[in-house]
């Protein structure tokens, strides 16, 4: 029994020097892993000199991201796109602004004397008027008076604004040289007419003082309406404007004018459709007129006769054979009905028309 216990503490004895021995190993292999650690894996945070404590060595497993989708790269190439169309340049009208018309105007010019033609031509027919004196914007101006009473000069920008809308009146105004006498180889037998500058049919102006001129009947007729009328007709059907000015040429102080000087032009086409420059006469075939003072009285030798034997163009009235010259004034009025139109000699209508008589507004022969 001895024996077994004294075994039994000498095997515990064996078993604590073993267990005391395992451990004292541990302990210093515990000591070379952690100087193997600290001179290895420590490391300085040279930034900001503090040390920084190993990580461990199992860390948690991080979430796998799900990959994202890989933007595509923008186009950086300028959009096509369709060039604009050109437009056409937008058209300015140069004469689409107000003027101020001169208070007096003096042209300078010379005409033949009076040849059985009621006007000529003056410089080459183109009209006087500058760039500053062209516009589309309608106006009237009529000239003041002179001192002994005479209408000086008429301009106007004449276009369907300017023409009148109701019925003419009557005139009272006598202007100076009006002497008035009657002649039965005058149309109307009056010798003087007071001629407006600018027509009535152009402006409306009837009874203005600054705008009517003595003037013969044949001025009147045969110098003036042909122009009133070729001006009022395109107005009429172009709607457009036309530049008219009228000036009364006197000599020294006389108190009847010479004649008048009609200037015309068409400003939206630019002269094409009205164009022109005369002076007129202010005379009368067959009256001897003195123009100092407007008195008359019948040339002895009668009004002038043309050569019957000379070929020309004339308008017959059907109805009473007055014969007119082609270029009458008065025969614009004639009914086409009653007109007669012919080429030859007097001596031709006087065969075929014996009752035939010369028209007094023109004198054909």
């Amino acid at each position: 029994m001895k024996k077994m216990k004294l075994r039994f503490i000498t095997l515990l004895a064996v078993l604590c020097v073993l267990f005391t021995a395992c451990t004292d190993n541990a302990v210093t292999t515990t000591d070379n892993i952690t100087d193997v650690v600290t001179s290895a894996d420590i490391t300085a945070d040279v930034t900001n000199g503090e040390t920084n404590a190993p990580a461990e060595d199992t860390q948690e497993p991080q979430e796998t991201q799900e990959p994202q989708e890989t933007e595509k790269p923008k186009d950086t190439t300028a959009p096509t796109t369709k060039p604009a169309e050109t437009e056409p340049p937008v058209q300015t009208n140069p004469y689409d602004r107000p003027i101020t018309p001169a208070k007096t105007y003096k042209p300078v010019f010379s005409v033949p004397a009076y040849t059985n033609k009621a006007y000529v031509a003056v410089n080459g027919n183109e009209p006087f008027f500058t760039e500053d004196e062209k516009t589309t914007v309608a106006f009237e101006f009529y000239g003041e008076l002179d001192s002994l009473k005479r209408c000086t000069y008429t301009f106007a920008c004449v276009g369907e604004e300017t023409m009148p809308t109701g019925s003419r009146g009557s005139i009272s105004h006598k202007p100076t040289g009006w002497v008035q006498n009657k002649y039965d180889f005058v149309e109307s037998q009056n010798l003087y007419n007071r001629c407006h500058l600018i027509a009535w049919q152009l402006t409306g102006e009837n009874n203005n003082k600054q705008n009517l001129l003595t003037g013969t009947r044949y001025l009147n007729v045969q110098g003036m309406i042909p122009f009133e009328d070729m001006v009022g007709d395109y107005v009429t059907e172009t709607g457009n404007h036309v530049m008219y000015r009228v000036t009364p040429i006197f000599t020294g102080n006389n108190l009847l004018a010479d004649g008048v000087l009609i200037e015309g032009w068409s400003v939206e086409d630019e002269g094409d459709g009205i164009c022109f420059n005369v002076y007129s006469y202010n005379v009368q075939p067959g009256v001897i007129i003195d123009y100092a003072t407007g008195e008359n009285r019948a040339d002895p030798n009668g009004p002038p006769k043309a050569d019957p034997n000379a070929s020309a163009s004339y308008v017959i009235n059907k109805g009473n054979h007055k014969v007119h010259k082609a270029d009458c004034g008065n025969i614009k009025d004639m009914n086409p009905d009653n007109r007669i139109d012919f080429v030859g000699t007097i001596a031709e209508i006087l065969a075929q028309y014996p009752d035939a008589s010369s028209a007094g507004c023109c004198h054909p022969y």
